[in-house]
């Protein structure tokens, strides 16, 4: 998964988003990942009468998968995923380096 971020003002940065979101890096030495392949989603629901849900958004549309082994898959993919990345923590701090070190090339 891929993200484009613009710095503009501290009540504007990631960090607002600790309380409700968490957010993970893969380093790029880390090499392939389970989200190299392109972005997904994969929505689960508390009642057991939702199906789970993945969404792949391509160029020119989006796709939706319900069947469990489909979704399975997915849901392994994002747990490796997780796994791979950087801790929340060690994320941050890695994205507030790399805008120090762009802030200063500027």
């Amino acid at each position: 998964m891929a993200a484009s971020v613009t710095w503009r003002s501290p009540s504007q940065s990631l960090a607002r988003y600790r309380v409700s979101r968490s957010i993970q890096v893969v380093p790029f030495a880390q090499g392939w990942h389970a989200g190299a392949d392109g972005p997904f989603n994969v929505y689960s629901y508390p009642d057991p009468m939702d199906l789970d849900v993945v969404n792949l958004e391509y160029l020119d549309g989006a796709l939706y998968l319900e069947e469990d082994e489909s979704v399975g898959r997915y849901q392994l993919a994002f747990d490796e995923l997780r796994a791979a990345a950087l801790t929340s923590r060690q994320s941050m701090e890695l994205i507030s380096a790399v805008k120090r070190e762009f802030v200063n090339r500027a």
